[in-house]
């Protein structure tokens, strides 16, 4: 009889060990001091690169700035390394290890948040491939305060204007529709590292984009 209660003893601290552990597994982890930038592509070495952030919010809300210029809201969950975003008309996962964030078509980074505009006063400098031709073109980006311009091999692109920022390491700037000179629909920048991945998108669907990755000079 005794061996039997101090089975039963040992059996529910098992059972009791169990379920915290289990609980504790599927506890969802809270990003809001961080955020995943990064791009996509087809590979590494691909030059043709999309560029995205997630900026992580309370209560497990997120924003989602992409190709498309616009911003995308939703809830997030992580449990176990697998990252949940959940949106109206869709949802997207990744696997986070560490730093390194990594999906469908993704190369990114899980990097935490540092108050303040972390493009302001940078500079960067590259080549711009023009999509579906074998025009490319070095350009400089120049980032002051809240406003950016564009210079090229030519002179300048884009004078400087106000862009809007997302999360302090990326920002999206779009044209209006009756800017009859601007060929350009929207652009959209997002910090990698030392890095800008960049996308300028034309109002004409037939022109593309023109994108690159441009490397911090100052």
């Amino acid at each position: 009889m005794k061996n039997l209660i101090a089975y039963s003893k040992q059996y529910l601290t098992f059972l009791l060990v169990l379920l915290a552990s289990l609980k504790s597994s599927s506890q969802t982890t809270d990003l809001k001091d961080y955020c995943i930038t990064g791009y996509y592509a087809s590979s590494a070495t691909s030059t043709f690169k999309t560029p995205f952030i997630v900026d992580f919010g309370e209560n497990n809300a997120f924003r989602m700035l992409d190709v498309s210029g616009k911003i995308r809201e939703g809830r997030y969950s992580l449990v176990n390394g697998t990252l949940k975003l959940g949106y109206v008309g869709g949802e997207e996962i990744y696997q986070i290890n560490g730093e390194t964030v990594s999906g469908r078509r993704t190369f990114a980074k899980l990097q935490k948040k540092i108050f303040g505009n972390q493009l302001k006063s940078n500079r960067y400098t590259g080549i711009l491939h023009k999509q579906n031709s074998n025009v490319v073109e070095r350009v400089s980006y120049q980032f002051i305060g809240n406003k950016f311009s564009i210079t090229g091999e030519k002179g300048l692109i884009a004078n400087f204007s106000e862009y809007t920022l997302v999360g302090n390491m990326a920002g999206y700037k779009w044209n209006a529709p009756g800017r009859v000179k601007s060929l350009v629909s929207h652009r959209v920048f997002v910090q990698y590292g030392n890095q800008l991945v960049v996308i300028n998108v034309y109002k004409n669907p037939s022109e593309g984009a023109t994108y690159g990755i441009l490397d911090q000079v100052n």
